[in-house]
């Protein structure tokens, strides 16, 4: 996925991207500030703002695509609450929700794949080497 030149992300790293996030979301319930984080390591070189709207760019589309949700996630409870359509747009353009949280026990925005998001990661076709 290092094709970005020049801080400007591809189609096809924007389309890598949706599949790496979805792994993820298939694998645990996963905090949105990681999404920075794979982004930080897979594309060291590419600004700030370009991560913050490639990873805004994924989640909204697999949101949209029904393939994971957006929960509220309760640490210390071990609890999520599930984030309505309606305000998912405002939470993810609000930049203090990508930071990773100071206190382990505060509530965070996480996201996990839907039963059609699993079915999309886990019965993919092999990808050809």
């Amino acid at each position: 996925m290092q094709s970005v030149v020049e801080g400007k992300p591809s189609f096809s790293d924007l389309e890598a991207m949706r599949k790496r996030v979805l792994g993820m979301a298939a694998e645990d319930v996963t905090g949105l500030w990681e999404v920075l984080w794979e982004l930080n390591t897979e594309y060291p070189k590419i600004t700030p703002a370009v991560r913050l709207f490639v990873a805004w760019y994924t989640m909204i589309h697999l949101i949209d695509d029904g393939l994971i949700v957006l929960v509220r996630w309760d640490s210390a409870e071990h609890t999520e609450e599930e984030v309505g359509l309606g305000e998912v747009l405002f939470l993810l353009v609000d930049g203090h929700n990508w930071s990773a949280p100071e206190d382990s026990d505060s509530q965070q925005l996480r996201f996990h794949t839907t039963p059609e998001g699993d079915k999309a990661y886990f019965e993919r076709p092999a990808m050809a080497s």
